[in-house]
């Protein structure tokens, strides 16, 4: 698949539904998206491309803010970011639905 052909299918893949862990992101939810560097670029694309069809933030520190629950998406191309994986572990730890957008790492549990 060409370049060109994969930008031509984003707004398919935006319009997909989101899955994780078996279920769908319920869409009630805040939503927030959690990258570092160049995936925080791809984080304020993705909300961008979201507009008014869904209320997501983007997160560029290593730990969630206080009042933060929803739902966790973390964004990181090596997926072994360690800011990435303390996001990932502190939504955990507090009971958040979570999905990753990787193109690799060692899976570690959850």
């Amino acid at each position: 698949m060409s370049f060109r052909e994969d930008l031509g299918g984003i707004p398919e893949q935006l319009g997909a539904t989101l899955r994780i862990e078996g279920g769908s992101v319920e869409s009630e939810e805040p939503l927030w998206i959690g990258g570092m560097g160049g995936s925080a670029a791809a984080a304020d694309f993705f909300v961008l491309c979201l507009g008014e069809a869904r209320a997501a933030r983007v997160l560029r520190e290593p730990t969630l803010p206080a009042d933060v629950n929803g739902t966790l998406i973390v964004i990181s191309y090596s997926g072994e970011t360690e800011e990435s994986l303390s996001l990932w572990r502190e939504a955990r730890e507090r009971g958040m639905g979570r999905a990753v957008v990787s193109s690799g790492g060692a899976r570690r549990g959850s």
